[in-house]
């Protein structure tokens, strides 16, 4: 495989030849997620969890065996032979250093992506680094492991340095590794504003050239991947910039073309959502990687419903947009439980059989907002919460000026991810209190290994037809 650069607005070869990094985001393996492995609250929260009720021995037994059969070759070579160049890792800072030993980085750190880096040459699938969680935390969402309610890495310089440091000896282990298309730098940066960002940019980009480290660098928008203004400031020419496009249509319609959110939705929609998300990238003719974007399966992989078939028809709409317009892109995500994933753990498994009372608390109380769309739940309670609120300033401030979306959304997301789902977390390691150390081992093989793995077949056929202009 040969290393990959920025010439003008193309990714190209070292002989000059473009290259559409089109594939799949490999989530939930060294960054965990709630709802994609079905457990409760941030990955830090669920690992310690799991050690205070399993014990070191069997919680030693899960997560080895989690992270040794989530990805291997046979998961590679699968995501090659559907036309798929390139897979983007989501990983969490803590897989390299404690919160307590900064600076100090584990020596085993790199052992899993130095396992995909050999699985990605072997199958001719390029790597995208992404740290999906960084030291205090982007931005306050549970997803990046954060379970403070604060994006902290913005308020201390403390996280910063250790962000800085981390990409640096990240760089220095893989700056002559050409399976490797590039760092993205950021998931979904809240930061205070943009010039915040772009500074903060700067710096990582420095360490990393330091180091001797020419890769691609890859830079998101602030406010999750959707303002870009002022980065096309920056001194370094080799980056690409990644915008995240989850739309109403692909996540909520339930027929295409169709009516969705009280609005006729059709492919020209979904080019008009497009072009709004990405314009900056579009006006200036710059490198553009759609880095994350997905639809949602009600039904399950073994029941889908007649909406789960009409989102999959807008996928395949916004697919086809975006390689007209010559995007990168990587759907989100490969593996989970069976909500989003092109493969998923089978219900018949005897570990989705074990975490099923909780699967069904979760949704009805809506303790994951993003999969349930804040719909109902407790989430309807905060609302409520924040709207008597609201009412109350009106009624003897005769204001109505104040921000209350924000604060529901944040309120709401803080409350439910890292507040009730903490106090429920030991739910999910009780689920497995009976089991021996061994029969955990087999368990998580079942679940998550490839082989036992159901493939969403009606998924996989829209992909495929989009990865065909994959040169």
């Amino acid at each position: 495989m040969q290393p990959l650069q920025v010439d003008n607005k193309k990714i190209v070869d070292s002989a000059g030849n473009p290259v559409y990094l089109r594939g799949t985001c490999i989530g939930s393996w060294l960054n965990k997620e709630n709802f994609l492995t079905g457990f409760l609250g941030t990955d830090l929260v669920m690992t310690r969890t799991m050690y205070q009720e399993l014990g070191k021995e069997r919680a030693d037994a899960f997560f080895k065996t989690y992270h040794d059969v989530f990805i291997t070759d046979a998961d590679f070579r699968y995501l090659s032979s559907i036309g798929m160049n390139v897979a983007r890792i989501a990983v969490n800072y803590r897989f390299f250093e404690d919160d307590m030993n900064p600076f100090q980085y584990r020596p085993e750190g790199f052992h899993y992506l130095d396992k995909a880096v050999a699985f990605g040459r072997a199958h001719g699938i390029y790597i995208i680094l992404d740290l999906h969680a960084l030291p205090g935390g982007q931005n306050y969402r549970w997803h990046s492991d954060n379970n403070s309610g604060s994006a902290l890495l913005w308020e201390h310089r403390d996280f910063q340095k250790r962000a800085i440091a981390l990409w640096k000896h990240i760089a220095q282990h893989y700056k002559d590794e050409p399976v490797i298309a590039g760092y993205d730098l950021i998931n979904e940066p809240e930061a205070p504003d943009l010039h915040v960002l772009r500074d903060f940019y700067e710096e990582l980009i420095a360490a990393i050239r330091s180091a001797g480290d020419r890769h691609i660098i890859f830079l998101e928008g602030n406010n999750r991947g959707n303002d870009f203004d002022g980065l096309d400031e920056l001194s370094d020419e080799n980056v690409a910039y990644s915008s995240h496009n989850y739309n109403y249509v692909t996540l909520q319609a339930r027929s295409y073309p169709g009516q969705c959110c009280g609005r006729k939705v059709n492919a020209d929609v979904l080019e008009q959502i497009f072009k709004r998300r990405n314009h900056w990238m579009l006006e200036r003719n710059l490198p553009s990687w759609c880095g994350e974007f997905s639809t949602f399966f009600d039904g399950g992989i073994l029941n889908p419903t007649v909406q789960d078939f009409a989102r999959l028809s807008a996928l395949r709409d916004q697919l086809l947009i975006f390689n007209r317009y010559d995007q990168h892109w990587t759907i989100w995500t490969y593996k989970d439980i069976g909500h989003e994933g092109l493969v998923c753990t089978d219900p018949a498994s005897e570990y989705y059989r074990r975490i099923s009372p909780l699967q069904t608390i979760k949704r009805e109380l809506s303790l994951e907002p993003f999969l349930d769309r804040k719909i109902g739940g407790v989430f309807a309670d905060v609302q409520n919460i924040i709207q008597k609120t609201a009412r109350s300033v009106a009624l003897n401030y005769h204001d109505y000026s104040l921000e209350y979306d924000s604060l529901i959304k944040s309120m709401g997301e803080q409350s439910i991810c890292c507040r009730i789902t903490e106090t429920l977390a030991p739910l999910y390691a009780n689920a497995f209190s009976d089991m021996t150390a061994d029969e955990i081992v087999s368990m998580v093989k079942e679940a998550f290994s490839f082989e036992h793995m159901l493939q969403r077949e009606p998924l996989e056929e829209v992909l495929r037809t989009a990865l065909q202009t994959n040169d």
